[in-house]
């Protein structure tokens, strides 16, 4: 699984080492479960390709970023990590780090941002991908019709009235700015 085009950015390289990492947990989540079978071994050889590639795009990290590469910041079993070298960040807080950066842009694509009963991006970010909406529950914003959009598309007159209420005027002209914004956005795709 080649990327296509070799990543750039530190956020590029996140989404591909991500992407590889998925593509590897669930395929030998299926061998294991026998969902898949290998009997030629070529998904096994192919599972090693990827994680040759992962392994490289880490090893390219550390001179690129300044990401401390995980072999090479083992302090040992219950002993404190030792803090970074100067102008370096271990592997797994650059990765925390741009997980959060991937979330916070996946976030900012939703209604729910702007809307007064999502409880934010901080329970966003902490749930991995989760909007809590305060009418609905929790939402999932992997799908369609999985977000406070559709209560709006079709609201009435009174639940608006409901919402500035409770919320404010300012609350709704905010989601409705973002409502225009986002449908701009999906009209110009």
């Amino acid at each position: 699984m080649e990327p296509e085009k070799w990543p750039e950015t530190e956020l590029e390289y996140f989404m591909t080492i991500e992407a590889l990492g998925g593509f590897i947990w669930r395929t030998e989540h299926d061998l294991a479960d026998g969902r898949i079978l290998d009997p030629d071994n070529k998904i096994s050889e192919e599972i090693q390709k990827e994680r040759g590639l992962s392994e490289k795009l880490v090893g390219e990290l550390t001179e690129k970023f300044n990401v401390v590469h995980p072999k090479d910041s083992q302090t040992g079993f219950g002993k404190p990590p030792l803090p970074a070298p100067a102008g370096k960040i271990y592997y797994w807080d650059w990765y925390r780090k741009m997980k959060d950066e991937w979330l916070t842009a996946e976030f900012e694509k939703t209604i729910c941002s702007a809307c007064p009963y999502c409880e934010g991006l901080g329970k966003f970010i902490a749930s991995g991908g989760t909007v809590y909406c305060n009418l609905k529950g929790f939402l999932s914003t992997r799908g369609e019709g999985t977000c406070f959009y559709i209560y709006f598309e079709k609201s009435t007159d009174k639940e608006i009235e409901e919402l500035i209420a409770k919320k404010g005027k300012d609350a709704l002209a905010l989601y409705l700015a973002k409502k225009e914004v986002l449908l701009r956005q999906t009209q110009t795709i």
